[in-house]
């Protein structure tokens, strides 16, 4: 999996940093589960995986577009300061997967599920 934190240069819809090429497309006909925006990856070999739709958020910085998107399990935002034509990807928050902060439950030596505490 792809590690999305970090810098990036802004070309036109095109991230940039190091090996890690991304790409915001534009949906002509977006909808009320799909986002305008939305994250690609561009692969070596031409081709692009989905990453995430773009949430727009409000921004403190009238000069800077900010999203949120989610992969992976969390949560990032995106910062897009075209005038200097520089982006920035933060993880803001790890979506919790069944399980996490839960105590295995064993019956007979046989793991049947999760409790709900957070006391194991």
């Amino acid at each position: 999996m792809t590690n999305l934190v970090g810098g990036y240069e802004i070309h036109k819809s095109d991230l940039k940093r190091g090996g890690v090429h991304l790409v915001i497309g534009t949906r002509h006909k977006p909808s009320a589960n799909k986002s305008k925006r939305y994250l690609l990856q561009r692969l070596p070999n031409q081709s692009h995986n989905y990453i995430s739709g773009l949430y727009p958020i409000q921004s403190d910085h009238p000069d800077r577009e900010v999203y949120q998107l989610d992969f992976g399990g969390s949560d990032y935002t995106l910062t897009l300061n075209r005038a200097e034509g520089i982006a920035e990807i933060r993880q803001i928050r790890h979506t919790k997967k069944e399980g996490e902060n839960k105590c295995p439950l064993y019956i007979n030596k046989t793991f049947v599920s999760f409790n709900d505490t957070n006391r194991c």
